[in-house]
């Protein structure tokens, strides 16, 4: 499976998931010199399937390669 086929079938199984109000766990990468609250919004705008949902049933992780200051 490519790494295109494989993200395909994730963002299939995260709306499958959001549609059915189960809990969702979301990995956001934070972009540098971006905040944590910056990265869900980039997020949420670019994946307007999640925006609409609760964000009780959406936990969003923030990760980056930076270290924290």
């Amino acid at each position: 499976m490519t790494t295109k086929e494989t993200i395909a079938r994730l963002r299939e199984r995260i709306a499958a998931l959001v549609t059915a109000a189960s809990p969702v766990d979301v990995v956001v990468w934070r972009h540098p010199g971006e905040s944590e609250a910056e990265a869900i919004e980039r997020y949420t705008r670019q994946h307007p399937d999640i925006a609409p949902t609760p964000r009780a049933s959406v936990a969003f992780h923030v990760v980056s390669w930076e270290s924290p200051t």
